[in-house]
């Protein structure tokens, strides 16, 4: 399972509207939608500080969102802290 920090970036306002407006929970928006974040790549926690400086040298906002778990059967596949 994956846990996602979801203070680890800013809700562009437009997601704050839709959700808003649409009248959808804070889960089923971070479901349907990027949210702002755009492409997730998971790699190992020893090459996730240079795979940030690569990804920032390419012009690309980059931040940890996450952490990968081993997941318990009572346990959801994704965890918004």
């Amino acid at each position: 399972s994956v846990e996602i920090d979801a203070k680890s970036w800013t809700l562009p306002p437009i997601f704050e509207w839709l959700r808003e407006k649409g009248n959808i929970d804070t889960h089923e928006m971070y479901k349907t939608f990027n949210c702002g974040v755009g492409m997730i790549v998971c790699v190992s926690p020893e090459h996730a500080n240079n795979t940030i400086e690569f990804v920032s040298g390419m012009g690309e906002s980059a931040w940890q969102i996450g952490t990968i778990l081993s997941k318990n059967k009572s346990q959801n596949n994704v965890v918004l802290k």
